[in-house]
């Protein structure tokens, strides 16, 4: 495995996590050092750290928070 690859792989502990748990994907990554951003996108998706579900999340947050003050009034 190439030095970049190791190093981004291990500065992010999520990424690190899912290789971890889903360690098949070393194979793809040793074959191809790119599958390495693929992988990226595919642990954003499973933990649910992608920009759509984060925003879903805030929205989330703001309907209860709104439910809330409903009920105080």
């Amino acid at each position: 495995m190439r030095r970049e690859v190791y190093n981004y792989i291990y500065s992010n502990k999520d990424l690190k996590r899912y290789l971890s748990t889903h360690s098949y994907y070393y194979k793809f990554i040793l074959r191809d050092s790119n599958f390495v951003y693929t992988l990226n996108e595919l642990m954003k998706k499973e933990y649910k750290l992608t920009l759509s579900d984060k925003l879903e999340k805030f929205n989330d947050s703001l309907n209860l928070i709104e439910n809330i003050l409903s009920n105080f009034k």
